[in-house]
Parts: structure tokens; sequence; C-alpha cells
């Protein structure tokens, strides 16, 4: 068996580069309102912290680092996408240049660059620390998100959707009460009865902010992996033992049905769920058509890479580079699938092929190639952990 980097010593770099890559820009925007500053105040100062963190950890662990053979086409995509932003941002400046600052920094600095650390091998005790500091920042970030809103909460605002706070938008905000849970969940299976009773009040309150938000998408993404979770590990689980469970659940459902007004709009956002005139879905298809319409005007090179996107990462890499991006896109997403669910068996890896299989999904009907940060650095981390995934097997 594969023995364990860094005598199983904690690497604490490596614990904030983890948890900060799927966590730390949530917990950074609880500041400005803490502190009372404007967001940038704040965001600035985190993003050139988490890139110094980024290069420490390339230069002290660069040592192990190797590119597995499965990566490579992944490096070809981000090639060709770094091709496309040169040609475009030298053809399109003039209607591009009010966002080039950003897109650059963002794309390449923020997503691509970060996956390089993240490709370096994680000790067991490493990686269960990291998930116990993300446990304590998705606490924090959901509490101050309930309070935030809850007081708002009224029979005038049923049908509302919140926001977390200044900086995170519905769907962030819907996602931190996913990952509230999906932490939850990885703690739970393990907990004798104590442990458990004490996680059902956080998996209440990740339930809360998901109904908050009132967004479909981190619904959807939260339903797929519980689907996941207990597909994989059903004999583990066994059939008793999930009986149980879903008969709990659905009494305390019953016992707090007044409660389940608040997912009143989640319920009604997934009824619209349709492509026709006038519902809330009509301009996601007219992106998704446009999109395939444009890839369709340049099936060999694409049409544009910077400025436009239809919401769904695989019609974006088509309508961006093409043929040959949209294929390598398709592969990319087919090999996180098998990261997640080999990644998902394990105790010491199931939240985060967890939380990745929630950024995926998420890649279908949110977000764009150069803005979906977690994804590019789970992708990568998920990596990591597969080839090296006899280390975590207890």
């Amino acid at each position: 068996m594969e023995s364990q980097p860094y005598h199983n010593s904690i690497k604490y770099l490596q614990v904030i580069l983890i948890s900060f890559a799927i966590l730390g820009f949530q917990m950074v925007s609880i500041l400005p309102e803490v502190v009372g500053v404007e967001s940038r105040i704040v965001t600035v100062p985190y993003r050139a912290f988490y890139l110094v963190i980024v290069m420490l950890v390339i230069f002290l662990f660069r040592w192990q680092f190797k590119i597995n053979k499965y990566f490579v086409p992944i490096l070809a995509f981000i090639f060709f996408y770094f091709i496309r932003s040169v040609y475009d941002s030298i053809t399109k400046y003039d209607e591009l240049k009010h966002i080039l600052v950003d897109f650059w920094l963002f794309a390449y600095l923020i997503g691509f660059f970060p996956m390089i650390p993240l490709l370096f091998k994680v000790n067991t005790n490493t990686l269960n620390t990291a998930k116990a500091v993300l446990f304590v920042m998705v606490i924090i970030v959901n509490i101050l998100g309930f309070k935030n809103n809850y007081g708002s909460f009224g029979e005038e605002n049923i049908g509302a959707r919140f926001f977390g706070n200044e900086i995170l938008n519905q769907i962030t905000y819907g996602q931190t009460g996913v990952i509230m849970v999906i932490m939850c969940l990885s703690y739970f299976y393990s907990q004798k009865l104590i442990g458990k009773l004490v996680l059902l009040p956080f998996i209440g309150l990740g339930l809360m902010n998901l109904a908050f938000a009132g967004s479909r998408g981190p619904m959807i993404e939260l339903s797929l992996a519980i689907i996941c979770f207990i597909v994989v590990n059903f004999k583990k689980i066994g059939a008793i033992n999930l009986t149980i469970a879903i008969i709990f659940f659905i009494s305390l459902g019953i016992y707090f049905r007044d409660y389940l007004i608040f997912f009143n709009t989640i319920l009604d956002r997934l009824q619209d769920t349709r492509f026709n005139q006038g519902n809330g879905s009509e301009e996601r298809y007219f992106l998704f058509k446009n999109s395939w319409e444009q890839f369709w005007a340049n099936p060999v090179f694409g049409y544009v890479g910077i400025g436009e996107y239809p919401h769904n990462l695989i019609l974006e890499a088509f309508m961006a580079l093409g043929f040959a991006g949209g294929i390598l896109m398709i592969y990319i997403v087919i090999i996180a699938f098998r990261n997640c669910i080999a990644l998902v068996k394990i105790e010491t890896t199931n939240w985060i092929a967890l939380i990745f299989l929630m950024h995926i999904i998420a890649a279908f009907i949110s977000g764009s190639i150069w803005n979906s940060f977690e994804f590019w650095s789970l992708l990568a981390l998920s990596f990591s952990l597969y080839q090296h995934r006899n280390l975590y097997l207890t």
C-alpha cells in the first residue's frame, strides 16, 4: 500500500488551501457587514492572500507534483481556452476592455492557477483537518446567513428569494446550505447516537438557508448528492438503517409541517422548470439555443470566449472553442463523475466528492468557464485524491 506523504503530519498550508478553495470567498463575504466597510476592501486582500497560499504550497510541496495521464486533456483544454482568450482580447479589445482585467485575473489567477497545488499529494491527517476546518467555516457562514434573513421573513415575503449578504447571491447562498448538509451527512454515518442528534440541528440550519435562497439549482444539487451517496454506499448503510432514516425524516417533516412554507419558493420554481413562454426558464432556453447556433457559425475554431456564456459549461466550450473544445469539456465532465463516484465510497474523501458533485451539476445550469472557481479547484483535488485513493482507505 502507498505510504502516507510527509509522515502523515498535518500540513496547515494545505489545510488552508483546501478549505479556502471550497468556501473561502463565502467565509470572507461576511466581513464587510460585520466590519462596516465596502466589499472590495475585504475581497481584494482576500484574493491576494489566497494567491500567496497557493504560491507557498507550490514552493514548499512541489516535489510531490506528478501529472496523471488522464489530466493531460484538461491541460489541453486550458491551453486552447488561453489561446481563445488572447485572440478575443486582441481582436475585440474595444468591445471587451471593460471586463478584460477581471476576466484575466479571475479566469487564470483565481480559476486555473490554484489547480497546480491542489494536484499535490495530501496525507490523511491533513485531509481530515481540512474537513474539520471547513465544517467550522460552513457553520459560521450558515449561522450568519440565517441571522441576516430570518427576521425579514414574514407573510408578506412568502415567495421572496433572499441573498446571503451583500456579496453572496441566491445561488451561492443556497449552496452554502447544501455544503452544510453534505458535511453533516459525511460525519453522520460514523457518529454514535449522541453525535447524530447533535448534527440534526445543523442539517436543519442548512435546509433553512437553502429555503431562504429560493433557488432551484442548489435544491437539485443537494437531492442528487444525497441520492449518489445512498446509492454508492447502499451496502454500507444497509436497507434497515436507510428505512429508519427515511421514516425519521418523514416524521420530522410532518411534525414541523408548518415550517414547510419556507420551501414554497423552491417548489414553485421547480414547477416552472419548462421552456414555455413567460416562465423563468425561457431566458435560459434562449441562451442555450443561441450558444449552439454560435457554435455552428464556426464549429472548428469557435465563436467567442469572453463576455458571453450560456450558463452551461459544455455548451460554452463548444461555443468558445469549437468541436475540439466541446469534446474536451465532455471528457472533463465524464472524468469528474468518475472521480466523484470512486471518492464518495471512501469515508475520508466522501465530503469532497459530494461537494464536487454539487459543482458539476451546477456547471450545467449556472456560471461560466472563467468564473467556476470551485469547479476547477475541486477537479484538480479530485484527481490527486483519486490517484492516491489507497491512502485514505480505512
